[in-house]
């Protein structure tokens, strides 16, 4: 296992605090083939940019159409990369979920990792969906390390798509357009109806 590997499994557990592998991810995973396109049973589909790796994931109860897990990530190197997770919900709560979940994730990657993480404004919105914000993030590891981290919702009907998006701080400007220009591919399809978030 080399650095680069290393340094890429530690931006999975950063950005998703569970121990995942980046090369296939688990043994139930599967690359995606179709020009970088990611098309999720639960009806949305996004496009990652030319380089950039899809792997969908079968974590879990991922067998489930309702499963919150990681969906897919998609990784341009061993330093950038996002997961995909979804959140059932009703569009009338959108604002109040996405709260919930950033100051959540501040504290789940600060707890984590020791050190601090501090919401970068102002948050930026998107025109897909019904709503889209993206709340982006400086993290400063009690290792050192400073990562960028981003976290883009994407909702439409009673379902918000999530990425949890991170690289190396000095990769924070690439990153960023690469990470938009997948939240912003985002397509919603027909798919199974969603209960609200629990």
């Amino acid at each position: 296992m080399n650095i680069h590997s290393v340094a890429f499994r530690a931006v999975i557990l950063l950005l998703s605090c569970l121990p995942l592998g980046i090369e296939g991810c688990s043994k139930n995973s599967k690359p995606v083939d179709n020009k970088n396109v990611f098309n999720d049973i639960v009806g949305y589909k996004v496009t990652a940019p030319p380089g950039w790796k899809i792997v969908e994931l079968v974590a879990g109860s991922r067998d489930s159409e309702k499963s919150t897990h990681i969906r897919a990530e998609i990784n341009r190197d061993e330093n950038t990369g996002l997961q995909i997770r979804i959140l059932p919900s009703k569009s009338s709560e959108f604002s109040n979920v996405v709260e919930r979940h950033i100051k959540r994730y501040g504290n789940e990657m600060s707890e984590h990792w020791g050190g601090t993480v501090t919401e970068l404004e102002p948050r930026i919105r998107h025109d897909v969906g019904e709503a889209a914000t993206t709340a982006r993030f400086r993290a400063k590891r009690k290792n050192g390390e400073e990562w960028y981290l981003q976290q883009s919702f994407v909702i439409s009907g009673n379902l918000i798509v999530e990425f949890q998006c991170g690289s190396k701080w000095d990769f924070r400007e690439e990153a960023g357009k690469g990470f938009n220009s997948i939240v912003e591919s985002i397509e919603f399809t027909s798919g199974p109806e969603l209960g609200p978030e629990d």
